[in-house]
C-alpha cells in the first residue's frame, strides 16, 4: 500500500526539560578563590576572594552577602536580591531589599562593580530596619570597585527584631570611571592601632614578651575595622558611659570617646575602615653586635607572621605572649641585652612597630645545667631503655640548657654529658656508689648507646645478667664543672631478658641514605628518598627533620613522620633556608615485647630555600579522605572513594597502595596502581579468592606532589561475591518526566544483571535544577524510593517548585551493587486547573457506558446507558440523555423500552445543535445456536425533549456482531459512523473496520479492505474513532474521513485512516512499538491567516506493555520536510497502569495561536481519572486527577469534551464513579 504522508516514527517516550541557561552576568572584580591562609585570624575580605558565583548577579553588578562577622555567606542569598534601573541619563540606580528574611537586627553587604565604568554618586538606607532614627546606615565609599554596605537596626535587644520583605538600601550610580580598583583592606597605623602594656622577662627559659592591641572603630573586635562593626554600635546605640549600665561594651564602642554612643561613632568607623590587625612580626637583635637582628619563627604554625593576632573577648583587649627561649643560642658568654622589635603585621608588613629589652646572662656562674624547659626543671637525658638479652639499649636526647637569667653560662654546644649505669636507688634513682663501671662520656655521640653483652671485655663495659635490674643516668655538666645529680624522674631503669626481642639494629638502606633529591616549591619542598628495610622489625616508616636554624640542630628541628616517597612538606617561609634530614625507623616499637624503634644514624644534611614558581604542594580531598568503601567479588575488589582538588597542578589522579593482610606497610611487599578519576569506582582485579587485601588511596597532582593519608580498610574477595552493578540495557538512567499536582511521574528504560538478578531501581530526587548533588544524603533524608518498575510516581512534591531526580539500577546481591550513572532531570510539579464534579443522574441500575458533547450555544449533553446484567457477563441496556439547557441537568428516555439499546453510545450534535447518538442495539446478541446472534448500529436523533427516532445504520443483515460505533458529522452536515464488525456468520465479516455515512436518503457502507480492527481475544478498548478534515492526497485537497484504530493482526498496532483517490483508503501505520488499545481521533485546525488553515490529526491510546497513557501527535519536519508522528508519553501508573478510555481534545486558551493538548484517561491503579495537560514550553504533559474519585469504578468510560467560556475552551468530562453519571468540569 503506497503511503500518501511521508512519516517518521519517533519511539522516544519523552523529550528530555531544559537544565537552565541564560545570559552570562560578568561581576567586576576577578573570580579567583582567595589564596591568604585561613589561619590569619579576623581580616577583611581580600579582592581575589570575591567570586561571582558566590554573588548575587545583575547587569554586570555583584552584591555578596555578608554574615555577621562580615564574611562571605553564599547560602544567606536566598533573604535578599536587587534591582537594577538604567535611567535616560545612563545613570544606574540599585534598589536591595530583603525577601523572606527570617528575624534579623542587620544586613550586611559588598557591592561589586566595574570601577572602570561606574563610581558611585549616592547611598541611602531603606526603611526595612525602620529607617531613620530606628536603624543606623553605612556605605564605605572609598575603595573603587567595592562598595561596603551595612544596615543595622537600633537596640534591637530593646526594640525587636525585623523580618519578611522590604527595602533596604538605594544606591545611585554615576557612569563615570571611579579609578583603578583599590584594596578594602590596610595594615592598621599608628593613628588607628592602640599597642599597650608592653613587657619582656626572663623566666630562666626564655625570654617572654607580652602585650595588649585593639583597634580603634573595631567595635565587635575581630581585628579588622570592617562593616560587620556597625551592629554592635548599634546594639548601645544611645548609651552614655559612666551611668553604670553596660559601661565597659559603650565605652568601647564610643569610637570618638565623647562618652555618648551616637551617630557620631560612624565617623572613625569610615575613617578607620579596612584596618587590619593579623598579628606581628618580632625581630631580635644583640644589642652592640652589628647584623645580629633575625625575625623570630612561629612557635604554632609555618607562617610568615610570628605570632597571629588571638581570638579576643568582645569589647576587651587581645592579649599576647611570646616565648623566646632561642635567645641562648645568641647569648654572649658574657651576657648581654637583647633588644625586640614587634612590628604589626595586617595586609602587609610595615606596621607601627614597638621596641624594648631585656638583659640577661650577667655574673658567676654556680649552677648546673637543667632541662631545655627551664630552671625548674631537672635534666631528663634518658628518654627509654629497651631490654634485650644481656643488654640494654638507651635512647637519649643531648638537650640540656645552662641558661640562667643573671650569671654566666654554657652554651648548649659545650655542655659535656655522662652516662652512669648501675643499679636502683629508692631515693636518687641509681646507687652512685655501685656503679658497674665508670661515667662513660657520650658528648656528641648519636642517640642510641648499646650496652651490649657481645664485646663485654671491652675497657669499662661488662657483661649485663638476665634478669637484674640495671639504673641509667646521663649527667650534664657546664664549663664550671657544675654536674647534674640524679633524682627520682631523671633516671630509667630496664632489665635484660633472655626472650626479650633483642633488636637494636636499624633499618638498612637500599640505596643512598637519606634524601636524594630535594625541589624547593612555593612555600614548600618535595623530597625524595630512597627505601629501607628491616627484616627483624618490619615495617619501616621514616621520619623527616626540618629546622631553618643554622647549624642543623637535630634535637630543636621539628620533626614529621613520613610514610614513603615522595613526601611534600608544605608551610614553610619562602626565602628562608631550611635544612632537611630524613631517617628510617624500624617497628619494634610495636611488638610484644616492645623495644624502642631503632632509628638510622645518617647525618647527611639537605639545605634548600623554598621559593615561588614550582608547586610543591599535594591535592586536597574535598569532602572525605582516602578510601571509604572496599566491595569485594571474585578475584576483585571495587574501590569507592571521594575526590580531590588541585588548582596549581591539574589534573589529579589517585594511586591505590595494596597488599596482602590487614594494613598497607609501604615496603616490598606493598604493590600500587594508578587511575585517572574516583569515578565511576575502579577495581582492583587479579586478586587472590579468599585472601584479606588492605589498601590506601592517596591523591596525586600532575607535579607529582602526593598527599599522605593513611585511611586503611581491608576486605577480602572471595569466588561467588557480585560487586559489579547492572548495565543499562539502552539509554542510562532517568528518561523522562511528567508534572502533576503535587507529583511527578518519572520513567526509564531496563537494566540486567546476569550475577545477581532481578534488578531494580532507586529514584532519588532533589530540590533545585543541579542534579542530586550527595546519593548518600538523598537516602538519609528519605529522598528515596526503591522499585522493581520502569516507573514511579514520587509524591508528595511541592507544586511550582522545581526538583531534580534520577534513577540508578541496582542488583540483588546481599549488598545491593547500585551503578554511578549522573544522568538527572528536572522539573516541577504543578496544580493545575480546578475541576467541580455534578452529579447528573443516580439511576437504580447501575451506569456502564457515557459520552459527551457540547453544542455551539454552550449546552452539554451527555448520552449514557444503563444496564442489568441478565446471565453472567450478558447485559440489556438502556439508553438516556441527559442535557444541562434549561440550566439545570434534565435527563431522558431514549429509544424503545423493549429494546437493548445503548452499548457504546457516541453523542455529537449536528450543525443545527441536534444531538445525535450512535449506539448499539445488541437485543438479538445472546441468542442461542441454530439461531445466530447479532447487534445493529442504530442512529438516535432527538425531535424534541424527550423525543427521539431511530434510523439504523447496519444491521449486517442479522448476522453480525458490531461494536464500537463512532459518530461525526462532515463540513456539510452529513452523520457518518466509523465502527468494527467483531464477527459474522458471512465469511470475511470478522474484525473488519467499517464505514457509513448517510449522505440524504440512506447509509453508505463499506468494509475497509486490507486492514483488520476489534480485539481478537477481547473486547474492552478495541475501539475505533472517526473525524473529519481537509487533507491533500495524490494532489487533491478535500475533506476526507479519518479513522484511527488498532489492528489486531498486526499485534494490535496503531493505525490511522484516511480516505484516498485511486486507493479508497491510504492506511498509515503510527505507532508499532507495542500493543495498544482504548483510541481517540481529534482534528486541530491551524488557522494560518488570510483564510487559510492546516488541519493536523491527534491520537490518544493506551499502551498495554506499559501501562502507559499515549499522544500521537502528527507535526511537520522542516529540516527533513516531511510529517512525523509524535509519540508523547502523558501518563502511566503502576500495573494495571493507565490510559483506559483515553479521549483527546485540542483547547484553544485566550488566542488561536495558543493552543494545548488535552489528554484524558483512567488510571486502574488509582482507580480515577487522570488529565494530561500540555507544556507548550516543554511539550511534556502535567498530569492531574480528576474528580469525582474514591470508588473503584471511579473514571470509567470517560468521555471529553470542550466548552467555551469567553476566549478559552474548558474541559468537561463524563463519567462513572460509585455506578452514577457525573459531569466534572474545569472551572
Amino acid at each position: 500500500m503506497r503511503s500518501v504522508i511521508p512519516i517518521l516514527i519517533i519511539l522516544a517516550a519523552g523529550v528530555l526539560p531544559a537544565c537552565g541557561g541564560g545570559r552570562a552576568v560578568t561581576a567586576a572584580g576577578p573570580a579567583l578563590v582567595s589564596s591568604r591562609s585561613a589561619t590569619l585570624g579576623a581580616q577583611p575580605i581580600a579582592s581575589e576572594a570575591y567570586d561571582p558565583a558566590d554573588a548575587i548577579n545583575h547587569e554586570g553588578f555583584s552584591l555578596f552577602v555578608l554574615d555577621e562577622e562580615g564574611k562571605i555567606a553564599p547560602e544567606l542569598r536566598k533573604y535578599y536580591d536587587f534591582t537594577v534601573h538604567i535611567l535616560q541619563n545612563d545613570d544606574a540606580f540599585i534598589s536591595i531589599f530583603a525577601h523572606n528574611l527570617p528575624a534579623s537586627a542587620s544586613s550586611l553587604f559588598v557591592l561589586k562593580y566595574n570601577p572602570h565604568e561606574w563610581s558611585v554618586r549616592q547611598s541611602k538606607m531603606g526603611r526595612f530596619y525602620g529607617g531613620e532614627g530606628n536603624s543606623i546606615f553605612l556605605a564605605v565609599d572609598r575603595f573603587a570597585g567595592t562598595l561596603p554596605i551595612g544596615i543595622a537596626r537600633i537596640r534591637p535587644q530593646e526594640y525587636g527584631l525585623m523580618e519578611g520583605n522590604g527595602l533596604l538600601a538605594e544606591i545611585a550610580m554615576s557612569p563615570h570611571p571611579a579609578g583603578e580598583p583599590r584594596q578594602v583592606a590596610a595594615t592598621a597605623t599608628e593613628s588607628s592601632l592602640v599597642f599597650e602594656n608592653f613587657t619582656i622577662e626572663n623566666n630562666g627559659s626564655a625570654n617572654v614578651l607580652s602585650w595588649e592591641d585593639h583597634i580603634k572603630a573595631d567595635y565587635n573586635n575581630d581585628g579588622v575595622v570592617s562593616i560587620s562593626d556597625i551592629t554592635p554600635l548599634a546594639v548601645y546605640f544611645g548609651g552614655e558611659v559612666g551611668d553604670g549600665v553596660n559601661d565597659q561594651q559603650e565605652a568601647w564602642v564610643d569610637g570618638n570617646g565623647d562618652t555618648i554612643v551616637n551617630i557620631m561613632d560612624i565617623t572613625p568607623l569610615a575613617a578607620y575602615f579596612g584596618h587590619v590587625i593579623n598579628g606581628y612580626f618580632i625581630y631580635r637583635r644583640v644589642e652592640g653586635i652589628p647584623d645580629s637582628e633575625k625575625q623570630l619563627p612561629n612557635l604554632h604554625a609555618p607562617s610568615p607572621i610570628t605570632i597571629f593576632r588571638p581570638h579576643a573577648n568582645p569589647y576587651t583587649p587581645a592579649h599576647y605572649t611570646y616565648a623566646d627561649a632561642s635567645y641562648i643560642d645568641d647569648l654572649p658568654a658574657e651576657g648581654g641585652t637583647f633588644v625586640y622589635r614587634v612590628v604589626a603585621a595586617g595586609d602587609t608588613e610595615g606596621g607601627p612597630e614597638f621596641s624594648e629589652s631585656v638583659t640577661v646572662g650577667v655574673g658567676a656562674d654556680t649552677l648546673p645545667p637543667h632541662g631545655p624547659e627551664g630552671p625548674a626543671f631537672p635534666f631528663k637525658g634518658v628518654k627509654a631503655i629497651s631490654k634485650g638479652n644481656g643488654r640494654l639499649k638507651v635512647d637519649y636526647a643531648l638537650d640540656a640548657s645552662d641558661a640562667q637569667p643573671t650569671g654566666e653560662f654554657t652554651p648548649r654546644s659545650e655542655i659535656r654529658y655522662f652516662l652512669y649505669l648501675g643499679f636502683p636507688d629508692a631515693s636518687t634513682g641509681i646507687n652512685l656508689n655501685t656503679l658497674i663501671a665508670d661515667p662513660i662520656e657520650i658528648t656528641g655521640v648519636d642517640s642510641p648507646y648499646i650496652w651490649d653483652d657481645l664485646d663485654f671485655d671491652a675497657a669499662g663495659k661488662q657483661q649485663l645478667i638476665n634478669g637484674t635490674q640495671y639504673a641509667v643516668y646521663i649527667a650534664a655538666e657546664d664549663n664550671a664543672g657544675n654536674r647534674t645529680s640524679p633524682s627520682l624522674g631523671t633516671v630509667k631503669t630496664g632489665t635484660p631478658s633472655a626472650t626479650s626481642r633483642n633488636d637494636f639494629e636499624p633499618p638498612i638502606w637500599q640505596g643512598p641514605p637519606g634524601i636524594t633529591d630535594a625541589v624547593a616549591g612555593d612555600g614548600g619542598v618535595r623530597i625524595t628518598f630512597s627505601s629501607a628495610v628491616d627484616a627483624a622489625s618490619p615495617p619501616v616508616h621514616y621520619r623527616l627533620y626540618y629546622s631553618e636554624q643554622i647549624p642543623f640542630n637535630l634535637l630543636s628541628a621539628t620533626q614529621v613522620d613520613v610514610p614513603n616517597s615522595p613526601f611534600s612538606l608544605n608551610g614553610l617561609q619562602n626565602g628562608t633556608q631550611y635544612g632537611l634530614l630524613l631517617r628510617a625507623l624500624d617497628s619494634a616499637d610495636q611488638y610484644d615485647p616492645p623495644v624502642e624503634a631503632n632509628e638510622t644514624t645518617n647525618s647527611a644534611v639537605t639545605y634548600i630555600t623554598p621559593q615561588p614558581g614550582t608547586d610543591v604542594t599535594p591535592p586536597v580531598w574535598l569532602d572525605t579522605v582516602g578510601i571509604q568503601q572496599l566491595v569485594p567479588g571474585d578475584a576483585s575488589i571495587r574501590l569507592e572513594f571521594g575526590e580531590a582538588t588541585d588548582a596549581d597542578s591539574p589534573p589529579v589522579s589517585y594511586r591505590v597502595y595494596y597488599q596482602q593482610g590487614t594494613d598497607v606497610l609501604f615496603d616490598e611487599n606493598t604493590a600500587s596502581v594508578s587511575f585517572d578519576s574516583n569515578f565511576p569506582p575502579p577495581y582492583l582485579t587479579g586478586l587472590t579468592n579468599d585472601q584479606e587485601y588492605a589498601v590506601v588511596v592517596r591523591a596525586y597532582d600532575a607535579a607529582g606532589n602526593e598527599e599522605k593519608n593513611m585511611e586503611t580498610l581491608a576486605a577480602t574477595p572471595a569466588a561467588g561475591l557480585d560487586n559489579l552493578p547492572p548495565t543499562w540495557d539502552t539509554t542510562v538512567g532517568v528518561q523522562g518526566l511528567l508534572p502533576g499536582n503535587g507529583h511527578m511521574d518519572i520513567w526509564w528504560n531496563s537494566a540486567t544483571d546476569a550475577d545477581s538478578p532481578p534488578v531494580s531501581y532507586r529514584v532519588y530526587w532533589e530540590q533545585g535544577d543541579q542534579g542530586i548533588t550527595d546519593y548518600e544524603l538523598a537516602v538519609s533524608e528519605n529522598r528515596y524510593l526503591d522499585t522493581d518498575q520502569l516507573l514511579c510516581q514520587v509524591e508528595p512534591l511541592e507544586n511550582d517548585l522545581t526538583y531534580s531526580f534520577a534513577v540508578r539500577a541496582r542488583d540483588s546481591a546481599p549488598t545491593p551493587n547500585e551503578d554511578y550513572n549522573l544522568v538527572f532531570l528536572a522539573g516541577a510539579p504543578t496544580a493545575g486547573p480546578e475541576f467541580i464534579p455534578e452529579l447528573v443522574d443516580d439511576p437504580s441500575d447501575p451506569v456502564m457506558f457515557t459520552s459527551i458533547a457540547v453544542d455551539s450555544q454552550g449546552h452539554i449533553g451527555v448520552a449514557y446507558t444503563t444496564g442489568q446484567e441478565i446471565a453472567a457477563g450478558q447485559f440489556r441496556y438502556s439508553l438516556h440523555y441527559a442535557t444541562d439547557e434549561s440550566g439545570s441537568w434534565e435527563t431522558e428516555d431514549v429509544g424503545p423500552p423493549m429494546a437493548s439499546l445503548g452499548a457504546m453510545p457516541s453523542l455529537k450534535f449536528d450543525h443545527s445543535d441536534v444531538p445525535h447518538i450512535a449506539a448499539i442495539d445488541n437485543t438479538n446478541e445472546y441468542r442461542e445456536p441454530p439461531e445466530t446472534p447479532y447487534t445493529v448500529v442504530e442512529m438516535a436523533v432527538r425531535q424534541s425533549p424527550g423525543v427521539w427516532t431511530l434510523d439504523t445504520v447496519d444491521d449486517g443483515s442479522n448476522e453480525t456482531i458490531f461494536v464500537y460505533p463512532s459518530l461525526a458529522f462532515n463540513e456539510n452536515g452529513k452523520p457518518a459512523v466509523a465502527y468494527i464488525s467483531e464477527s459474522s456468520a458471512s465469511a470475511g465479516k470478522d474484525f473488519k473496520l467499517w464505514y457509513a455515512i448517510n449522505p440524504g436518503g440512506g447509509w453508505n457502507r463499506q468494509m475497509l479492505p486490507g486492514v483488520s480492527a476489534g480485539g481478537h481475544l477481547a473486547r474492552l478498548g478495541y475501539n475505533c474513532a472517526l473525524e473529519f478534515g481537509v487533507f491533500n492526497v495524490e494532489d487533491v485537497v478535500r475533506e476526507r474521513a479519518t479513522i484511527a484504530f488498532t489492528d489486531p493482526d498486526e499485534l494490535d498496532h496503531l493505525k490511522w485512516a484516511v480516505e484516498g483517490e485511486s486507493n479508497p483508503w491510504e492506511i498509515l501505520i503510527v505507532d508499532d512499538s507495542a500493543p495498544m488499545r482504548f483510541v481517540d481521533l481529534t482534528i486541530w485546525r491551524e488557522d494560518l491567516g488570510g483564510g487559510q488553515f492546516t488541519d493536523w490529526p491527534r491520537i490518544s491510546y493506551r499502551l498495554d506493555t506499559g501501562n502507559a497513557m499515549y499522544a500521537a501527535i502528527m507535526r511537520y519536519d522542516n529540516v527533513n520536510e516531511q510529517l512525523y508522528w509524535d509519540l508523547r508519553q502523558v501518563d502511566w501508573q503502576e500495573a494495571p497502569g493507565c490510559g483506559y478510555y483515553t479521549n483527546i481534545a485540542v483547547a484553544q486558551e485566550l488566542s488561536p495561536e495558543f493552543q494545548l493538548v488535552f489528554v484524558v484517561g483512567r488510571s486502574e491503579f488509582l482507580h480515577r481519572a487522570r488529565l494530561g495537560i500540555e507544556d507548550l514550553v516543554t511539550g511534556d504533559f502535567m498530569v492531574q486527577d480528576i474528580p469525582p474519585f474514591g470508588s473503584v469504578d471511579s473514571g470509567t468510560e470517560l468521555s471529553m469534551a470542550l466548552k467555551r467560556v469567553l476566549s478559552s475552551d474548558k474541559v468537561v468530562l463524563s463519567m462513572i464513579s460509585d455506578s452514577n453519571l457525573y459531569v466534572t468540569i474545569q472551572q
